[in-house]
This record gives structure tokens, sequence and C-alpha cells, in this order.
């Protein structure tokens, strides 16, 4: 009997998770309208990383301004808490996301910005979770360039290994590494999405200058990314908005 790559069997898992949270009521398309779709297919998901919590069951990391997270007001400890349980058991379509992970405070931002930066590179998925909780709640300069940042990250080569790229395959485990490209800039692709809806609201409404410039200076900062897939949505972006 012919054997399966074990790849393949992964992505029959995988395959059809991922556009759950890209398709989630939110923030406009990354891409404009006359952009080609992402991919073809579904677009896979790789697993969360799980956060250690402490006995109390909340994470001891930062919290971004020094402090840690058990030091934060009891409603954003319990917001953390609740994304520690929906990465953990990875369940996309868990409703919380859109009832419970919402109107974050300031310090709740910032404590989500450090648990960005506490996940491993690899874990594309939980980072890409973690960037669209902020991204639906830009509201601020120092928010916008937070998001500036992670269009700025070098690219992620491999979903096994950001800093080495995949070894040459060819038929079906080829075209699993194609798909897996949309997943590698899952974090990104989120960023953008959130930056073009933002910018979209705020031109049609005449927001909050300092807003309009923030969100125009991070993704200039997507333009100059070593990532070619960033630099070319942060590019159509800035022609749609700022021409």
């Amino acid at each position: 009997m012919k054997k399966i790559p074990a790849a393949v069997l992964v992505l029959s898992v995988v395959s059809g998770l991922g556009w759950l949270l890209l398709n989630r009521p939110g923030p406009a398309s990354v891409l404009s309208p006359d952009a080609p779709p992402l991919v073809s297919s579904p677009v896979p998901r790789i697993p969360a990383e799980t956060v250690s919590p402490t006995p109390e069951g909340v994470p001891q990391i930062s919290s971004g301004s020094g402090a840690p997270e058990a030091a934060l007001p009891p409603e954003d400890q319990r917001k953390l808490s609740v994304l520690s349980e929906i990465l953990e058991t990875k369940n996309d379509n868990d409703p919380r996301m859109d009832t419970e992970l919402q109107h974050f405070s300031k310090a709740g931002k910032h404590a989500l910005q450090s648990r960005y930066s506490a996940l491993k590179p690899e874990k594309r998925n939980a980072r890409g979770t973690v960037v669209f909780l902020l991204g639906r709640e830009l509201e601020s300069p120092e928010e916008a360039g937070f998001l500036g940042s992670v269009l700025q990250e070098k690219p992620c080569l491999s979903l096994q290994d950001c800093d080495r790229p995949p070894e040459s395959h060819g038929g079906a485990e080829e075209h699993l590494e194609a798909l897996n490209e949309t997943s590698a800039n899952y974090p990104q692709l989120m960023a953008l999405r959130a930056l073009r809806s933002r910018a979209s609201d705020l031109k049609k409404n005449n927001g909050d200058p300092a807003l309009i410039s923030a969100i125009e200076a991070a993704l200039r900062d997507g333009e100059r990314s070593s990532n070619p897939r960033v630099a070319e949505e942060a590019a159509r972006t800035l022609k749609e908005f700022f021409p």
C-alpha cells in the first residue's frame, strides 16, 4: 500500500479551520476588490500555543507596563484567562471570541501585546489571533504602531522553523507548502486587514487625524517589509487610501 505523507494527513484535519477566524464578522478583507484571493483552498490553521497558567489560572507574563498579568484588574485577568483557554483548546468557533474578548482596556491591550511577543514565532495561529483581537479595536496611534511592528517582522520561512526554509518536496507535500504560505503570514494578514478597515472608516468619517497618520506610517512600514507578500498588500492599501 502506498504510504500517505504525514503532512497530508495533518492537512486533512486542519485545512478547513483557518477560514473561520479570517471570515468572522470584523474588519474588511485585507485585499482590495480587484486583488486575487489569498488561496484557492481553505486556509490551513496550525496548532495554537498553550500558555502555561499559574495555580490561580492566570499566566504570569508581563502586561507590557512592567507588571505581571496577575496585577491587572480582575476583568482584564478574566479576559486573558478566556484567551488562554481558547488558544489551548484550539476552538476557532468559540463564541467567546465575539462576546467576551472585546472592549479591552488600555492595560488589557498592553497585556495582549506582551502575549504576542511571548509566543514563539512559529505559533502563527496564536499570534494571528492576538493581532485580530487588537486590530478590531484599533483606537490609538500607539496601537497602530504595534501593528506596524508586526508588519516589519522578518518572514517566517517554515511553520516548523521560521528561520529555516522547508525542504523541497513534490506532489501533495509541495501543495501543502503552498497553502502554508498564507498560514505563515497569518499575523501580518490580520494586521493589514485591521489597518485597511480602520483607514476606510476614518477616511469616510473624517476621523482622528493623528490615528490616520499613524495608520499610514504603519502601512509604510509594511511597504518596506522584506516579506514580498506583506510589502505588496501594504502598497496596495496605501495606493487606495493614501495616494
